[in-house]
């Protein structure tokens, strides 16, 4: 038997729980506190609803649904007629996703995935059957292919998923990808030894003496972006591609748990390609990481799949209302 804890914000799980969760979603974040610095990022029109899902067998939490709620307000012109006409109901669209490298709106321990699926499918189905619900959207892994019955609109894909730590180093890494990629990669690396590399414990520190640094401080430290992963509480190194005047690109590495590592590229004026090896050089100087995941936005699945990370299948039902 499963059941189920709901709550509508993610500050209110209780706090026994976020070691477990932690571990639950350890290849999904770097820590739980990216998810509640998304919740308090949002705008005035998105709410939020997070399942716990528990087993028989032990108080950890076996499973984690994150929906995204957002409210239609009413845009009609206000007249003085209106105040007498019944209020329009505001409808919802409701999307199951989490922030994160995968993006996924539902995780669950595999040894429970039988028994919490269709715990997770009685919750779509009561959300449809709201008159307020106008449409909603669920992301989740082909592990969970029996979801696709909810509705008959639903697709796949296939994402870049991770790189797995299975050589022993990165020269070794390096000779196991096609000769294409490391013709790519050396190009990059050539862009890369043009400058000067850098790695600081601290963000601030990467822009100290540098003839632009001050500026460029001021605009990256306000981006939203930043401001969450500067707050997630995480092991954090800052690698640096740069030069006298001013910072090229900059990469964030975290460090996570159970052996994953995260990184995103926040600036570039070089490659991408670059900024991937920078991390995943530091990926395997670091003996205790086991698995590498990309947080960034523009995860194009072909180019990192073409870098040694494995390929993972999403699904993506759709359930939708014909508003009469």
């Amino acid at each position: 038997m499963i059941i189920t804890q709901k709550y509508n914000s993610a500050a209110d799980i209780d706090p026994e729980f976020i070691p477990d969760l932690e571990k639950l979603l350890s290849d999904c974040v770097p820590s739980f506190e990216m998810i509640k610095q998304n919740e308090q990022k949002a705008d005035d029109s998105t709410h939020f609803a997070y399942y716990l899902f528990f087993g028989q067998k032990t108080n950890a939490p076996i499973g984690f649904a994150q929906i995204n709620i957002n409210i239609e307000k009413d845009k009609s012109k206000k007249t003085f007629f209106s105040r007498f006409k019944k209020k329009p109901l505001e409808m919802a669209t409701l999307n199951w996703s989490m922030p994160g490298c995968l993006k996924e709106g539902i995780i669950f321990d595999p040894q429970y995935i039988q028994h919490a699926c269709p715990k997770a499918q009685s919750i779509f189905e009561e959300y449809q059957q709201r008159e307020d619900v106008k449409e909603q959207e669920l992301l989740f892994s082909s592990a969970y292919t029996d979801l696709t019955k909810l509705t008959q609109e639903s697709s796949s894909d296939f994402v870049a998923e991770s790189l797995v730590k299975n050589r022993d180093s990165y020269q070794d890494y390096m000779q196991s990808l096609s000769s294409n990629s490391q013709k790519d990669i050396r190009s990059a690396w050539k862009e890369i030894q043009a400058n000067s590399l850098g790695d600081y414990e601290h963000f601030k520190e990467a822009f100290a003496y540098k003839t632009e640094g001050s500026d460029q401080y001021k605009n990256w430290k306000s981006e939203t972006k930043v401001q969450t992963y500067l707050e997630l509480g995480c092991p954090i190194e800052y690698l640096t591609v740069e030069n006298k005047d001013k910072v090229l690109a900059m990469v964030f590495f975290f460090e996570g748990r159970s052996g994953n590592a995260f990184y995103d590229i926040i600036f570039s004026e070089i490659s991408d390609l670059a900024g991937h090896q920078l991390a995943i050089l530091k990926f395997f100087e670091k003996n205790q990481l086991h698995r590498l995941h990309y947080l960034g936005e523009k995860k194009v699945a072909g180019e990192l799949i073409d870098l040694g990370f494995t390929k993972r299948e999403q699904f993506r039902v759709k359930a939708q209302k014909v508003l009469q």
